[in-house]
């Protein structure tokens, strides 16, 4: 069955609501992120934040970026998927090619 339940819509617009302007990162929420604030940002059970986020991740809600910045230490953080929500031009966006081939990418593509 490919659909959300009630609380992981939830956790997914939390997250598009924290997503910045132009590149859709979630920065500073990484995996090293505490399930505690996690729970809270998302509205999720401490016991539930494991399950949502996989379900989340494996859909292509979000991704895990990480680079290392010469202008500031190695960072690790999230990135929102721009097909569910940008502030920008999606079709210009390099970010879009990043989630190309995540199951809500194609299926926003067969809705197109």
């Amino acid at each position: 069955k490919d659909s959300f339940s009630a609380i992981e819509f939830k956790a997914a617009y939390s997250l598009a609501l924290m997503a910045k302007a132009n590149t859709n990162s979630l920065e500073p929420l990484s995996d090293e992120t505490a399930y505690v604030e996690l729970s809270k940002l998302l509205c999720v059970s401490k016991n539930k934040v494991d399950v949502v986020l996989k379900k989340l991740f494996d859909y292509g809600v979000y991704a895990k970026f990480e680079v290392a910045d010469k202008t500031k230490n190695y960072t690790k953080f999230w990135v929102f998927n721009p097909y569910l929500s940008f502030s920008g031009r999606l079709t210009k966006s390099d970010i879009a090619n990043l989630f190309k081939g995540t199951k809500i990418a194609l299926h926003y593509m067969e809705c197109i």
